[in-house]
């Protein structure tokens, strides 16, 4: 997949700036510490053990200070926190059947949020989340957000072309 290209459709230099960010499914982290890394801190978590060492090597080696990995189960995570920005990209269901109801995901998210916090969602691939699935996450979604920017990848690359991307404001 195209990082900085991801990072750049979704302005997420502009973004982030000052803001308290809970990147969810981080992976290695690739994403957030592609970014300028002007935000005030980020907690970062994935399910995946190797992935989080991978993470905070890559962290260390680049003395980056405002990121915090955690491995654990989103499902079950706890935090007294208010987060300004939440990036869920392409994590509202996995394929290894960890979040399979996105209503319950979403309603997880939304603990952590204040009003006019930040949403940054991204579809599955279109071969995997058709549009009628699409609507239906958005159409629940809009309950409690407004749409902000919608928009579609198109970088010549198959991973990510016609994947949607959703910058909501939570109401």
């Amino acid at each position: 997949r195209s990082t900085k290209k991801r990072v750049d459709a979704l302005n997420l230099d502009k973004i982030l700036f000052n803001k308290n960010i809970l990147d969810i499914g981080t992976n290695t982290g690739f994403l957030i510490m592609q970014t300028n890394l002007k935000f005030n801190k980020c907690t970062a978590i994935d399910w995946d053990q190797n992935n989080i060492n991978i993470a905070n090597q890559c962290k260390d080696e680049l003395k980056i200070k405002n990121i915090e990995f955690i491995c654990g189960d989103f499902l079950k995570f706890t935090n007294n926190e208010k987060f300004d920005l939440v990036l869920s990209l392409a994590n509202h269901t996995t394929y290894d059947g960890g979040i399979q109801n996105y209503v319950d995901y979403f309603n997880h998210i939304i603990k952590f949020m204040d009003k006019s916090s930040i949403l940054i969602f991204e579809t599955h691939h279109p071969e995997i989340e058709n549009k009628n699935q699409i609507e239906n996450i958005i159409n629940y979604l809009i309950k409690y957000f407004k749409i902000k920017q919608r928009g579609v990848y198109k970088f010549n690359n198959y991973a990510d072309d016609n994947r949607e991307f959703f910058i909501l404001e939570k109401n």
